[in-house]
C-alpha cells in the first residue's frame, strides 16, 4: 500500500514539469520511462522507512522537479534538494552496511 501510494506520487511530481529533475540529470530523452523507472526506486528504498521520511522525499522531489525560476525565488538552489534527495535515499543503506 505505501509503495504503491509513493510509486504514484512521486511519478506524477517527476512527470508533470517539463524542466523537471530529470532533464537536469540528463534522463529527459524517454521522459516518462525514466519517471517511471526512479519513482520505482524511490519508492522502493523509502517503502521500508518511516512516514516521516517519506514526507521529507516527496517534499524536495515537489522542490527539486519545480522550474529552477520559482525555486530561486524561494531562496536556494535545486541542486540542493537533488543532493539532500539522494541522500536521504542512500544514507540508510550506508548505515546498514557499516553496521554488519
Amino acid at each position: 500500500m505505501k509503495f504503491g501510494l509513493l510509486l504514484l506520487i512521486l511519478f506524477a511530481l517527476l512527470s508533470v514539469s517539463q524542466d523537471s529533475m530529470l532533464r537536469f540529470l540528463g534522463l529527459a530523452e524517454h521522459q516518462a520511462l525514466a519517471a517511471l523507472v526512479v519513482s520505482a526506486l524511490m519508492a522502493g528504498a523509502l517503502a521500508a522507512r518511516p512516514i516521516g521520511m517519506c514526507v521529507i522525499a516527496v517534499i524536495l522531489t515537489t522542490a527539486a522537479s519545480a522550474p529552477a525560476e520559482a525555486v530561486a525565488r524561494m531562496g536556494y538552489d535545486r541542486d540542493y534538494a537533488i543532493a539532500l534527495l539522494i541522500s536521504i535515499l542512500l544514507t540508510p543503506y550506508i548505515v546498514d552496511i557499516m553496521d554488519a
